[in-house]
This record gives structure tokens, C-alpha cells and sequence, in this order.
């Protein structure tokens, strides 16, 4: 979290400081309009930051009001909108991105350290990278922790990267929203791997963009012949190890 209240803080001083540039303007417009074209296109980027970094720490807020509420989301809903008067499609995505960076930071405390849980939370600069590499997958996406595996959610990509200020509350909901419909056929590590895909693809392309992208893969990831295959290399498998 300490990544994210940084990343908020030091957006707000940025943006701030324009306006302590200029005392004697009366009015944020009149601010504005002293700048030039490179100083008005980085205030508007500090601003996306600032945003971006705001709609994260509201979905972990989010998340902690439904743990408190004992899961009952309906009662969290009714809390969120009382405070924030969002609207419910807001209020929906902040709960189910707090949900998934809860349950992701959940599984990570159960290791010992962050970085032996996962290496993608060294990767995204959330833990110390100094430590020695951590243990690999197994073959149902978990990673072992002497004889305890952790088992990470097949979101922990959305989540690390809205805990590090790199993925909106908006565009996680949009990567969330899209997959959902393949958990109960797909494998998690595909999903997580689908997952990371398009995070990073977030960087280039709009939620729009990454809608239609998580849509097909979602569709490829849960169509039967896609199950089935995924089956039969499996069971293909098994055999081959048994076989003389």
C-alpha cells in the first residue's frame, strides 16, 4: 500500500504546485491558461496519475469495507454508495478490484515473504528483489513454500499492478469483467497468464481495446475445443510418464 499512498501523494504536490506558481490567479481556468502547451499536457498526465492512483486505493478500500462486512457484499455495496455517491457500475468494479487485491495479499501472507510467494511481486518493485529467486510453479499454478503451497488467485496480475500504481480501478475491472466468464473451464495458470497479457497490454491500448482482447480470449480459454484439447494433452501426458 505504501506504493500507492507515495505514488498519491507525490502526484498531488506535482499538480498543486501550478497553482502555487501563479498566487495571484483567482481561478483554476485562469492557471491554466498562463501555461504553456508542454506544461498544460504534463499537468493533465500528473492529473491521469493522480486519478489513476485515487480509483486504486478506493478499490483496496473497498475491499477491506467487504472483509469487515463479512462478506456480505450487498451491505458493502450500500455503504459505498452512501459515501462516495458513485454510481452502482462504479461501486460494482471498486468492490471486485479490492476483492482480488485482498485475496492476492491474503495468499501472499501466508509465505513467509513476499518474494518467496511469487516472483511477480518482485517484478513489479512491490518486494525487495535482492533475495534469491523463488520457487517455481507447479503444474496447478501454485508456488511451493516448503510443504504448503501458496495458492495465488488466477487475478494476481490485475492485482499487483493496481497495488503498484501501474493499472486504474477502471481498466482492472474492464480485465476482470472480460475474463470472469472462463474460471470455471480454464486452467489458472492460462488465466493468469491471459491476465498478465493484458496488463501489460494496458500500457498501449484503451479499456475499449482491452475489452474486445479479454473478450476472445475468454471465449478461446472456455470453448469446448479448447477444453477438450487442453484434456487430452493432459491425459497424453500422464501416460507418457508411465509408459516404458
Amino acid at each position: 500500500m505504501e506504493v500507492l499512498f507515495d505514488h498519491l501523494a507525490r502526484a498531488a504536490a506535482k499538480v498543486g504546485t501550478q497553482r502555487l506558481r501563479s498566487p495571484s490567479a483567482t481561478s483554476p481556468s485562469a492557471v491554466y491558461r498562463q501555461l504553456p502547451d508542454d506544461a498544460l499536457n504534463q499537468a493533465l498526465w500528473q492529473l491521469g496519475e493522480l486519478q489513476r492512483a485515487t480509483e486504486a486505493l478506493s478499490a483496496v478500500i473497498a475491499g477491506e469495507m467487504l472483509t469487515r462486512d463479512e462478506g456480505r457484499a450487498d451491505v458493502t455495496l450500500r455503504r459505498i454508495r452512501g459515501l462516495t455517491h458513485a454510481s452502482g457500475d462504479t461501486v460494482e468494479r471498486l468492490l471486485r478490484v479490492g476483492t482480488v487485491v485482498a485475496e492476492t495479499e491474503q495468499a501472499i501472507d501466508a509465505a513467509a515473504t513476499f518474494d518467496e510467494a511469487q516472483p511477480l511481486w518482485r517484478e513489479r518493485g512491490v518486494a525487495d528483489a535482492t533475495s534469491s529467486a523463488a520457487p517455481s510453479a507447479d503444474e496447478e499454478g501454485d508456488t511451493p513454500l516448503g510443504s504448503q503451497p501458496v495458492h495465488l488467485p488466477w487475478a494476481a496480475p490485475v492485482a499487483l499492478a493496481v497495488v503498484a500504481g501501474e493499472l486504474s480501478a477502471e481498466t482492472a475491472g474492464v480485465i476482470l469483467r472480460g475474463l470472469a466468464p472462463a474460471v470455471e473451464r480454464a486452467d489458472v495458470r492460462e488465466l493468469q497468464a491471459a491476465a498478465e497479457s493484458l496488463v501489460i497490454a494496458a500500457t498501449e491500448h484503451t479499456p475499449e481495446w482491452l475489452e474486445r482482447q479479454a473478450s476472445k480470449i475468454c471465449w478461446r480459454l472456455s470453448s469446448p475445443v479448447s477444453v477438450a484439447s487442453r484434456v487430452r494433452e493432459g491425459r497424453e501426458y500422464r501416460l507418457s510418464l508411465v509408459r516404458p
